[in-house]
């Protein structure tokens, strides 16, 4: 039998879930502190929003309102790096039985929200979902900043001849190692200017420069135009063999 929404969504949710266990787990123990941006959260701040996340979004849906003073129970902030992953696991657990009281027919209810009226459907997908892969993102690139090695995120197969697939840069499993035209679109991708305000382009121009059938002219003239429909002709002649280190997401 097909999966309602609801229940697609609780799947999704609990394998960001695992997504965001593997990060918090593999923070740089001693840098709990470590705060790049004197005036944004530090490293344990950033990694125990994403609990909060879950908390006050599930307790504010129970409700049926949100309120900032009224807080969750037990969201307080653990102070070791070592305490943050348990604490994660809890509150998400937590707010999965929070969430599980929902029924199909409660996903198009309108409640007040913090920036207006939005549905429960709206506050699970975008203030959960979405917002806390956001968040995740943010803490992938703080601990490589304090010296810690962020899990992967795309996992390439071992090579058709048993050797191990090579680890490309910038945290990515692609297969291939990255050459100085991969280095030259992450920086360009990463300026104001290239993305112009968005994160559509740099996206595009990362995903590019990872696949392994395109040329560097290819690379570099697929990342400056904007993205559109997916060439399947391009992708049917590609071959399994090219794509199959970039199929498990």
């Amino acid at each position: 039998m097909p999966m309602n929404e609801l229940e697609m969504f609780r799947a999704t949710w609990d394998r960001e879930a695992e997504q965001t266990l593997k990060l918090l787990r593999a923070l740089p123990p001693a840098q709990y502190d470590f705060r790049p941006d004197a005036g944004g959260r530090s490293l344990g701040e950033l990694a125990w929003h994403l609990a909060e996340l879950d908390a006050y979004m599930s307790f504010g849906i129970d409700r049926g309102q949100f309120n900032l003073d009224r807080r969750p129970p037990d969201i307080e902030r653990p102070r070791t790096v070592e305490a943050l992953a348990p604490g994660y696991e809890r509150v998400h657990r937590e707010a999965v039985e929070r969430i599980c009281k929902l029924t199909p027919e409660d996903l198009d209810r309108s409640m007040a929200f913090f920036t207006g009226p939005l549905t429960v459907r709206e506050i699970l997908w975008t203030s959960i979902v979405s917002h806390g892969v956001h968040h995740r993102g943010q803490l992938s690139l703080m601990c490589r900043l304090a010296g810690g090695q962020a899990p992967g995120t795309i996992r390439s197969k071992s090579r058709r001849d048993g050797r191990p697939a090579r680890r490309g840069g910038y945290g990515l499993d692609t297969g291939h190692a990255p050459d100085s035209g991969h280095r030259r679109l992450y920086r360009s991708a990463l300026r104001p200017a290239a993305h112009r305000g968005t994160a559509r382009a740099v996206c595009r121009a990362v995903a590019v420069s990872l696949h392994p059938r395109l040329s560097r002219g290819d690379r570099r003239d697929a990342a400056s135009v904007p993205a559109r429909a997916p060439d399947r002709s391009r992708e049917a002649s590609a071959g399994d063999d090219a794509n199959a280190g970039h199929r498990d997401l």
